[in-house]
Order: structure tokens, then sequence, then C-alpha cells
């Protein structure tokens, strides 16, 4: 359920101002959407899981890297496999 409202006004002095416009989204109010609160708890879960992510990718690179080193030719360039 939504709703588009336009508000015109003047100013002090009589001068007309630029009109705003809102939209009104009621869809909250009559349950018709829903809302999700996280607490502490889910953001400390959200960070181990990004620790871990990071950890995978920083292991990854590091292979990836070493790898390389691995595969350099004698003048320090990198033989295509």
């Amino acid at each position: 359920m939504k709703y588009t409202a336009t508000v015109e006004f003047e100013d002090a002095h009589g001068k007309p101002q630029e009109p705003l416009t809102y939209i009104l989204d009621l869809s909250i109010r009559y349950s018709l959407l829903s809302i999700t609160e996280y607490r502490t708890h889910d953001a400390a879960k959200a960070l181990r899981e990004i620790s871990k992510t990071l950890k995978e990718t920083r292991s990854d690179l590091k292979g990836e890297f070493y790898r390389r080193r691995q595969v350099e030719s004698a003048d320090g360039s990198i033989v295509p496999e």
C-alpha cells in the first residue's frame, strides 16, 4: 500500500517554494512486509564468517604466490603454463 504525497508551501514572505514529494509506504503498518531485527549475536556470527573467508582467501593467495615463484624462469619472468 503506497501513496505519493506532494507538499506545496510558501516561505514567511509568501514566496512559493519548490514542492516536496514523498512516498508513503504503509505496507509495514499493515503487516504486508516484515522487518528483520539483528542483534549482537548475529553481528558476531557474521564477523566470524568474514574472518573465516579472509583466512581462506589469504591462504589461497599465498599458495598462488608460491606457485608462481616456482615457475619463474632464470631471468625473472613468469613462464606461461
